[in-house]
């Protein structure tokens, strides 16, 4: 199945979800929208025990929505029924891809995750104020899926993604086409160039929104965060910590490596004139610590439509 359109979850309750700020069993609240408002949401997991999510399960998540949306299912309201295989090409956007014992391992991983955790969402309060006319109210597993036996195991989702309903009410699901994931043939679809990928674009499709009304042109590496989340930035975020590494020579190094990733992707996203133009963030001591995106000065876009190039 070729997926038309590939779709990404950029709600702040996901977000909240997926950097693991939440107290399993208990009830949590955030406060979204520019009017400051309150939603409630409890994550269980089937094991009652601790549950840490990466940034490669919630890409696994936007992976099975995206074969849903580009599905019959979506249509017809009929079962969506996919194997590992055609989970990978949604998350990579390479057709040709090949599963690895790795890459079903990771895959097969993180949908057991999903699927062994529930998620309560009370978000009546924010639907009343924006005027949403629906119950506000969803409850389901994280994924419902139910998989099938046999060598060539699949899965089929016996239900809507509750996270996606909510994102879908606020029109906080981004949608881009393929394109935006074929860069240059020398950027191998590892798992780490495949969170990147989507990190940027969802930074950059984020840039693009009129209706959002902070402009954040500026994409660091690593810096100090808010609140819980003691650090942030792409590396942070994707999960690649200072901790992993013995030494800063060592860390220093994966910063220069994410970099050139980086810069690949975004001149890529030059040629295809997805973005004006980028340059470099330094440090007082001429460090790379990020890039920063540039908009072209005739009509000051920062990022164009996906759609339209």
């Amino acid at each position: 199945m070729k997926n038309e359109k590939i779709y990404i979850n950029n709600c702040k309750l996901v977000k909240e979800i997926f950097s693991n700020n939440f107290n399993v069993g208990k009830k949590d609240s955030i406060v979204v929208g520019r009017n400051n408002l309150r939603i409630v949401y409890a994550i269980n997991p089937k094991s009652k025990k601790e549950v840490v999510f990466s940034f490669y399960d919630k890409i696994v998540l936007d992976g099975v929505y995206t074969i849903y949306e580009n599905s019959e299912s979506a249509v017809f309201n009929s079962p969506t029924v996919f194997s590992l295989r055609e989970l990978l090409h949604a998350i990579s956007c390479k057709e040709t891809q090949s599963l690895s014992d790795e890459k079903k391992a990771a895959l097969e991983k993180s949908v057991k995750k999903l699927s062994e955790t529930e998620i309560i969402i009370d978000c009546k309060e924010e639907y009343k104020k924006r005027g949403i006319d629906k119950e506000g109210f969803y409850c389901g597993k994280l994924l419902d899926l139910e998989k099938t036996s046999g060598k060539q195991a699949k899965y089929s989702l016996k239900r809507a993604i509750s996270v996606f309903e909510y994102a879908e009410d606020l029109g906080q699901i981004i949608a881009v086409p393929p394109k935006l994931f074929m860069c240059n043939k020398s950027l191998s679809n590892t798992e780490e160039v495949i969170k990147i990928k989507r990190y940027l674009i969802s930074r950059l499709e984020t840039l693009r929104n009129p209706n959002n009304s902070v402009y954040e042109t500026n994409i660091s590496y690593c810096r100090y965060g808010n609140g819980a989340q003691k650090f942030a930035g792409l590396m942070y975020d994707i999960g690649i910590e200072r901790n992993d590494f013995l030494s800063k020579a060592s860390w220093e190094k994966k910063i220069k490596k994410v970099h050139k990733t980086v810069t690949d992707i975004l001149n890529y996203f030059v040629d295809i004139k997805y973005i004006y133009s980028f340059k470099e963030s330094l440090d007082g001591k001429k460090n790379v610590i990020g890039v920063e995106i540039i908009s072209d000065e005739d009509n000051k876009a920062y990022v164009n439509d996906p759609w339209k190039l």
